[in-house]
């Protein structure tokens, strides 16, 4: 069949399937880069939460060797969780209980609210998601949703990784947009 062909179509044919080979190469490969970008800021999060889990437990500690009461001990927890940042963005960690009810945030006007039945314009309830996986999942565990930056009112990916603590019963956790990965990733696109 391709020996009817002519020598120019036989060379036009190599050409096109080599530019498909390199292709797909390069699909495999900017397709891998996502993936450990991704996976790169998960395990961060999950480091940044799990010490942070351990500094409560430290304070905690502490707390009880000094003879404070139970309620003092809760306080001085949430203004803990209040103070501690990370990232160039200024990240925070925050703490819910099981019901929903934000208990530690770093901003005044969202503690106290109850947000177990807010979506994320995408339909995700990202609170729930976070509260089943702590009481009735692994304990842990990462939840993608969009939610807005701080001052911004335009949704962004974000993925928060949670974590139970006992003491209190929190869900306890912190996120990270993911505006950066995006970023990188496409500007391998444009490279490649």
């Amino acid at each position: 069949m391709l020996g009817n062909l002519r020598i120019s179509s036989k060379l036009m044919i190599m050409v096109c399937l080599a530019v498909l080979g390199i292709g797909a190469v390069a699909a495999v490969g900017l397709s891998t880069l996502k993936s450990n970008l991704l996976e790169d800021r998960k395990a961060k999060l999950q480091d940044l939460v799990r010490v942070t889990q351990q500094a409560l437990d430290f304070d905690r500690e502490t707390a009880k060797k000094a003879g404070l009461s139970e309620a003092e001990m809760l306080e001085r927890s949430k203004t803990l969780l209040r103070s501690l940042r990370f990232g160039k963005d200024n990240d925070y960690f925050y703490a819910l209980d099981m019901s929903g009810n934000v208990v530690a945030h770093p901003n005044p006007k969202v503690e106290g609210k109850n947000l177990m039945n807010s979506p994320d314009p995408d339909g995700v309830y990202f609170t729930r998601e976070q509260v089943e996986l702590v009481s009735k999942g692994p304990g842990s565990g990462f939840s993608t949703f969009r939610f807005p930056k701080v001052g911004a009112t335009e949704p962004q990916p974000k993925i928060v990784y949670a974590l139970g603590y006992k003491p209190y019963n929190w869900s306890m956790g912190a996120g990270i947009y993911l505006d950066d990965v995006n970023a990188i990733f496409w500007s391998q696109v444009e490279w490649i």
